[in-house]
């Protein structure tokens, strides 16, 4: 369910997801966040970030210093359209250790944060507005992102 359907995370499901994230096994670690602003919020109260969500006009170009020939991005196309309002991650207030897979303009809207072993990804695309042609570069996008490592 969205996340505007909960009041409030509980502390010790914070401490769950956290936990979950530390691990960064193989069949565990990546938590995954598709969204706009209100899910940027959730990451920050989840995992004390201070993360400024930005809006900028599309398309959104590949970022070729975090896409190498041997990653999962290396097959996807070089921009992907903007599709309703994509409210992403301003590149700037984001922690040291992410990295951003598409951006324009300072703000990405495909990127990945390590956290001790694993890593919280954010995709800026809640998929509402999304007609069933335009679908394709984003949905294999979140599949790339998971396949990372």
């Amino acid at each position: 369910p969205p996340f505007y359907s909960f009041p409030d995370i509980h502390a010790l499901a914070r401490k769950d997801l956290r936990g979950f994230v530390r691990t960064g096994r193989n069949d565990r670690g990546t938590l995954m966040f598709v969204g706009g602003d209100l899910e940027v919020g959730v990451i920050n109260y989840l995992f004390d970030f201070e993360i400024h969500p930005k809006y900028v006009a599309g398309p959104y170009y590949k970022n070729q210093r975090y896409v190498q020939a041997d990653s999962p991005f290396h097959e996807l196309p070089d921009m992907v359209p903007e599709v309703g309002n994509v409210y992403g991650m301003w590149m700037p207030s984001l922690p040291p250790n992410s990295r951003s897979f598409y951006d324009s303009f300072g703000v990405s809207v495909a990127c990945c944060i390590r956290y001790d072993l694993g890593r919280i990804c954010f995709l800026a695309q809640d998929f509402l507005d999304v007609l069933k042609d335009e679908e394709a570069p984003w949905s294999e996008l979140v599949e790339a992102m998971i396949n990372y490592e």
